[in-house]
Parts: structure tokens; sequence; C-alpha cells
């Protein structure tokens, strides 16, 4: 048999994602943090379903860690440009128009809150250029949505959702 030799140069080398595996490990300690708030609360009803979801965010997170150490992202190559990779500028207005959402929804209702942040989100998430046919199917996607979380949340699970302090009418 023939050895191969394989060099690989500096420039495709596979680095480790420890900007992420550091927001995974943050997210774990707060989830931990998270859970043992829960262990106060006396009604099953009331722990049973953020115990899933904080379970669910650490098991996610400890499969990031995990999955990073053994095989590193091949998305993530140095010498890549900056063009190859998703906008930093972006994903930090993803998460500010996310949380400008969730201040707003006290004083603007769930609903109200649940179109502007759908509509934000998806002018800052998309890469293509707009079409009245996308425009048109993407408004009625939003408001499916929005509306059945809504529906799903006040009339089938009987969670009040915010109703606005500011359309609250005397």
């Amino acid at each position: 048999m023939s050895d191969v030799l394989t060099v690989t140069t500096s420039d495709s080398v596979p680095r480790r994602d420890i900007g992420g595996m550091v927001c995974a490990a943050v997210f774990i300690l707060l989830g931990a943090a998270c859970l043992y708030e829960t262990t106060l609360m006396t009604d099953p009803d009331s722990y049973l379903f953020p115990r899933m979801i904080i379970t669910g965010l650490m098991g996610l997170s400890l499969v990031l860690i995990i999955s990073e150490l053994i095989n590193p992202s091949k998305g993530n190559v140095a010498g890549e440009s900056a063009d190859q990779h998703y906008s930093q500028r972006r994903r930090i207005l993803l998460v500010i128009a996310m949380m400008v959402a969730v201040l707003l929804m006290p004083f603007i209702g769930f609903l109200l809150s649940g179109f502007a942040v759908f509509a934000a989100l998806m002018l800052l998430a998309q890469y293509d250029p707009w079409t009245t046919r996308k425009l048109g199917l993407y408004s009625l996607v939003a408001v499916a949505i929005v509306c059945g979380f809504f529906c799903v949340f006040s009339y089938l699970l009987n969670v009040p959702l915010p109703q606005g302090s500011l359309l609250q009418f005397p």
C-alpha cells in the first residue's frame, strides 16, 4: 500500500466555535439557575412547562458543546472572507428586535408586538429580493403564526397573554 501524504494549509483548518461554546455554557448555567427556581413552585401546572423548556435548552446546549469538541465546525474555517459568513450586525439586530418586542408587549399587547417583531425578523432575515408574491405569502404566514400562538395559549392552554395597557379602554 502506498501512503498518501495529505497537506492541509492553515487556511483550510477547521476551528472550534469558541464563542458558540461559551454561549452554550452560559445558557447551561442560566438554565440550572432557572431550574432551581422552579423547585420553589408548588403547583405542578406551574413548574411542568418551564422545566421541560429549560431541560430541553440545556440539553441542546450540551449537544452543541460536545459536537463542537468532537468535530469542529466545517463552516468556521480560518481565512474565509467576511461575505461568506452571516452578518454579525444582522444577528445583533435580530436579538434586539426580539428584546424590543418583549419590552413592548405589556404596553401594546401580544398580538401587536407579535406582528411587529415578526415583520422585523422577516425584514432582517431576508436575503433575496422582495417580490409582491413573497410579501403577500409572508404576511399570511405571519398572521397565521401569531394568531395561532395567541389562540393556542389563550384558549387551549388558558394562559393569559398581555392585552396591552395602552389599548385598554376604561
